[in-house]
């Protein structure tokens, strides 16, 4: 089978970024329904390290971070990479915006929570997109990718800001988004054991679809459930275990399984004509 190495700098900043986005995404969530502004002001400072040391990976990855702002500054190109590094650039802004607006009461903060979903949504959709448009790869190019991508991050985003929640005292907000995040767990399930159908019947499939869909899926739904019994830590962490597992495993198979299976209609060609 022909394969690919696994690029870990990239899986990681695929991984930190989106996810750190992805907390942001809890925070403007919460926004509109009362969340403490203590919890929300921890958060956002996590999503911003988060953010920025995923970015500095992928400038380690390229080597120069002038290529990466070249990169990103190529927009009108269509190019998967540019829309990537934009996206992060633009939610890594409002977050910074946000870190000092977020305690006052009043039209910005709900503007810049509205914004910090958005962001969560390009950043998770555009760093699997940058796979899917890889149109001489037909497991990599499948919706199944920039969407797995999205919802694994937002899933691990939301065990953070519930772990968070945990720590400062639930409340009935906590009780909301936790349901929240168990359908993510239920989508993150569903799209990437999708994919792993697509992927060859060997020994590797057997690894991937026991870690991506098993353990970051079901594993993290569990984790939801149990928090939603019983609103611990323990779960939280649980729950940002089995979503990080999951999130590597998902990121890094990507570029161990590179040839089509039994799913081959996901191919489709036709939408990736950008990448570099």
């Amino acid at each position: 089978m022909s394969k690919t190495p696994v690029e870990w700098l990239l899986v990681l900043f695929k991984l930190l970024a989106a996810s750190g986005a992805g907390v942001l995404a809890f925070v403007g969530i919460s926004e509109f329904l009362g969340g403490r502004k203590r919890t929300n002001l921890i958060a956002i400072i996590i999503a911003l390290v988060m953010i920025v040391v995923g970015g500095g990976l992928a400038v380690l990855k390229v080597g120069n971070p002038s290529s990466v702002m070249a990169a990103a500054a190529n927009i009108r190109t269509g190019a998967p990479v540019s829309l990537e590094f934009l996206a992060c650039g633009l939610t890594l802004v409002v977050g910074v915006i946000y870190l000092f607006v977020q305690r006052q009461e009043g039209p910005a903060s709900k503007v810049l929570g509205c914004a910090s979903v958005l962001g969560a949504v390009a950043v998770g959709y555009t760093t699997g997109y940058s796979h899917q448009a890889m149109v001489g790869t037909p497991v990599w190019n499948t919706p199944a990718i920039p969407f797995g991508f999205l919802f694994g991050a937002l899933l691990l985003g939301g065990f953070i800001y519930l772990a968070l929640s945990a720590r400062d005292g639930t409340d009935g907000l906590s009780k909301v988004f936790v349901w929240i995040v168990a359908g993510l767990a239920v989508l993150t399930t569903l799209v990437t054991g999708v994919h792993g159908f697509a992927a060859p019947l060997d020994d590797r499939l057997f690894l991937y679809l026991a870690l991506t869909p098993l353990v970051g899926g079901v594993g993290s739904l569990l984790a939801a459930v149990l928090y939603a019994r019983s609103a611990s830590l323990v779960w939280a962490a649980l729950g940002i275990l089995t979503a990080v597992v999951g999130g590597l495993a998902f990121r890094a198979f990507v570029w161990v399984i590179v040839k089509p299976g039994l799913l081959s209609f996901l191919d489709t060609s036709a939408y990736g004509q950008f990448f570099s």
